[in-house]
Protein backbone atom coordinates (compact mmCIF):
# COMPACT_ATOMS: atom_id res chain seq x y z
CA UNK A 1 0.00 0.00 0.00
CA UNK A 2 1.18 3.36 -0.25
CA UNK A 3 2.78 4.88 2.48
CA UNK A 4 0.30 7.98 2.60
CA UNK A 5 -2.42 5.54 3.21
CA UNK A 6 -0.36 3.63 5.65
CA UNK A 7 0.25 6.77 7.42
CA UNK A 8 -3.57 7.27 7.70
CA UNK A 9 -4.37 4.05 8.56
CA UNK A 10 -1.93 4.12 11.52
CA UNK A 11 -3.07 7.75 12.20
CA UNK A 12 -6.53 6.21 12.60
CA UNK A 13 -5.53 3.43 14.73
CA UNK A 14 -3.53 5.58 16.81
CA UNK A 15 -6.69 8.39 17.17
CA UNK A 16 -8.85 5.67 18.62
CA UNK A 17 -6.48 4.73 21.58
CA UNK A 18 -5.93 8.29 22.63
CA UNK A 19 -9.58 8.37 22.13
CA UNK A 20 -10.84 5.51 24.26
CA UNK A 21 -8.43 6.83 26.76
CA UNK A 22 -9.90 10.46 26.98
CA UNK A 23 -13.51 8.79 27.09
CA UNK A 24 -12.32 7.17 30.01
CA UNK A 25 -10.82 10.01 32.20
CA UNK A 26 -12.58 11.33 34.48
CA UNK A 27 -16.30 8.91 33.22
CA UNK A 28 -19.33 8.45 35.62
CA UNK A 29 -19.49 5.14 37.55
CA UNK A 30 -22.72 3.31 37.23
CA UNK A 31 -25.29 2.76 34.55
CA UNK A 32 -27.44 5.44 36.16
CA UNK A 33 -25.23 8.48 36.11
CA UNK A 34 -23.84 7.65 32.79
CA UNK A 35 -27.46 7.26 31.94
CA UNK A 36 -28.39 10.79 33.64
CA UNK A 37 -25.26 12.04 31.84
CA UNK A 38 -26.05 10.69 28.27
CA UNK A 39 -29.43 11.98 28.34
CA UNK A 40 -29.36 15.40 29.51
CA UNK A 41 -27.88 16.57 26.11
CA UNK A 42 -29.55 16.31 22.82
CA UNK A 43 -26.31 14.96 21.53
CA UNK A 44 -26.29 12.74 23.88
CA UNK A 45 -30.14 11.75 23.66
CA UNK A 46 -29.22 11.01 19.86
CA UNK A 47 -26.45 8.98 20.92
CA UNK A 48 -29.28 6.84 23.28
CA UNK A 49 -31.51 6.96 20.25
CA UNK A 50 -28.74 5.11 18.03
CA UNK A 51 -27.94 2.71 20.40
CA UNK A 52 -31.90 1.05 20.05
CA UNK A 53 -33.04 2.69 23.40
CA UNK A 54 -37.09 3.97 24.00
CA UNK A 55 -38.07 6.50 25.24
CA UNK A 56 -40.21 4.70 27.53
CA UNK A 57 -37.09 2.19 28.50
CA UNK A 58 -35.17 5.35 29.65
CA UNK A 59 -37.48 7.05 31.58
CA UNK A 60 -38.10 3.91 33.40
CA UNK A 61 -34.76 3.64 34.03
CA UNK A 62 -34.23 6.86 35.41
CA UNK A 63 -36.38 7.20 37.58
CA UNK A 64 -35.93 3.55 38.75
CA UNK A 65 -39.12 2.21 38.13
CA UNK A 66 -37.30 -0.90 36.10
CA UNK A 67 -33.06 -1.79 35.99
CA UNK A 68 -31.82 -2.53 32.60
CA UNK A 69 -30.47 -5.87 32.03
CA UNK A 70 -26.88 -6.56 31.96
CA UNK A 71 -26.64 -6.50 28.08
CA UNK A 72 -28.48 -2.52 28.19
CA UNK A 73 -26.25 -2.18 31.13
CA UNK A 74 -23.14 -2.67 29.05
CA UNK A 75 -25.09 -0.92 25.70
CA UNK A 76 -25.57 2.11 27.94
CA UNK A 77 -21.77 2.26 28.80
CA UNK A 78 -20.69 1.51 25.06
CA UNK A 79 -23.36 4.69 24.24
CA UNK A 80 -22.03 6.62 26.94
CA UNK A 81 -18.34 6.60 25.97
CA UNK A 82 -19.56 7.37 21.96
CA UNK A 83 -20.72 10.35 23.23
CA UNK A 84 -18.44 11.44 25.45
CA UNK A 85 -15.48 10.73 22.28
CA UNK A 86 -18.10 12.88 20.18
CA UNK A 87 -17.70 15.87 22.33
CA UNK A 88 -13.94 15.92 23.33
CA UNK A 89 -12.84 15.32 19.37
CA UNK A 90 -11.52 18.76 19.78
CA UNK A 91 -9.20 17.71 22.74
CA UNK A 92 -8.61 14.05 21.37
CA UNK A 93 -7.09 15.72 18.35
CA UNK A 94 -4.92 18.00 20.72
CA UNK A 95 -3.52 15.52 22.45
CA UNK A 96 -2.74 13.31 19.44
CA UNK A 97 -1.39 16.27 18.14
CA UNK A 98 1.05 16.66 21.29
CA UNK A 99 2.19 12.96 21.39
CA UNK A 100 3.53 13.10 17.65
CA UNK A 101 4.56 16.44 17.20
CA UNK A 102 7.35 15.93 20.80
CA UNK A 103 8.72 18.89 20.79
CA UNK A 104 11.89 19.25 19.64
CA UNK A 105 12.44 16.19 18.43
CA UNK A 106 9.53 14.91 16.55
CA UNK A 107 8.63 11.22 16.19
CA UNK A 108 10.38 8.19 14.88
CA UNK A 109 8.48 6.85 11.83
CA UNK A 110 9.04 2.77 11.80
CA UNK A 111 8.77 1.76 8.13
CA UNK A 112 8.23 -1.86 7.09
CA UNK A 113 8.36 -2.31 3.42
CA UNK A 114 6.40 -4.65 1.34
CA UNK A 115 9.48 -6.87 0.45
CA UNK A 116 10.37 -7.61 4.51
CA UNK A 117 7.45 -6.60 6.31
CA UNK A 118 8.75 -7.75 9.60
CA UNK A 119 11.49 -6.06 9.89
CA UNK A 120 11.34 -1.95 9.95
CA UNK A 121 13.84 -0.78 7.09
CA UNK A 122 14.25 2.55 7.99
CA UNK A 123 12.87 4.74 11.40
CA UNK A 124 13.30 8.17 10.24
CA UNK A 125 12.27 11.20 12.58
CA UNK A 126 9.65 13.17 11.08
CA UNK A 127 9.86 17.09 12.73
CA UNK A 128 7.51 18.98 14.62
CA UNK A 129 6.32 21.20 11.87
CA UNK A 130 5.68 18.59 9.44
CA UNK A 131 3.53 16.29 11.81
CA UNK A 132 1.42 19.66 12.08
CA UNK A 133 0.60 19.03 8.30
CA UNK A 134 0.57 15.79 8.39
CA UNK A 135 -2.40 16.07 11.10
CA UNK A 136 -4.25 18.63 9.11
CA UNK A 137 -4.26 16.79 6.15
CA UNK A 138 -5.80 13.43 8.80
CA UNK A 139 -8.14 16.00 10.10
CA UNK A 140 -9.52 16.81 7.08
CA UNK A 141 -9.62 13.43 5.75
CA UNK A 142 -7.48 14.35 2.91
CA UNK A 143 -5.95 11.19 1.85
CA UNK A 144 -4.40 12.75 -1.51
CA UNK A 145 -2.85 15.23 0.73
CA UNK A 146 -1.10 12.26 3.33
CA UNK A 147 0.18 10.56 -0.05
CA UNK A 148 1.77 13.84 -1.25
CA UNK A 149 3.32 14.28 2.39
CA UNK A 150 4.48 10.58 2.34
CA UNK A 151 6.78 11.42 -1.02
CA UNK A 152 7.77 14.55 0.39
CA UNK A 153 9.26 12.48 3.54
CA UNK A 154 10.70 9.69 1.13
CA UNK A 155 12.51 11.97 -1.63
CA UNK A 156 13.69 14.21 2.26
CA UNK A 157 15.15 10.79 3.24
CA UNK A 158 16.76 9.50 -0.18
CA UNK A 159 18.50 12.85 -0.52
CA UNK A 160 20.48 12.07 2.76
CA UNK A 161 23.07 10.56 2.15
CA UNK A 162 22.27 6.32 2.55
CA UNK A 163 22.03 5.03 -0.93
CA UNK A 164 22.07 1.62 0.54
CA UNK A 165 18.71 1.98 2.48
CA UNK A 166 16.22 4.10 0.79
CA UNK A 167 12.59 4.64 1.70
CA UNK A 168 9.86 3.51 -0.38
CA UNK A 169 6.59 4.70 -1.20
CA UNK A 170 4.77 1.34 -0.66
CA UNK A 171 5.00 0.22 2.23
CA UNK A 172 3.87 -2.98 3.84
CA UNK A 173 2.67 -0.59 7.56
CA UNK A 174 4.04 1.94 9.34
CA UNK A 175 4.49 2.08 13.55
CA UNK A 176 5.40 5.46 15.55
Amino acid sequence: MHGGEALGERLTELREQVADRVAREGMRQGWHAQLSQLTSTARGRATAERAGFTVRSLREWLSEDRTPTKSNRAAIERAYIEDRKTGRSKAIDQELRQQLSNPPRGTRIEVYTEDAPDTPRRQPTVDPDRWDEILDAFEDDDYDDLENIWEDIVDDMDTSGNEGDLLVAYVSSLGF
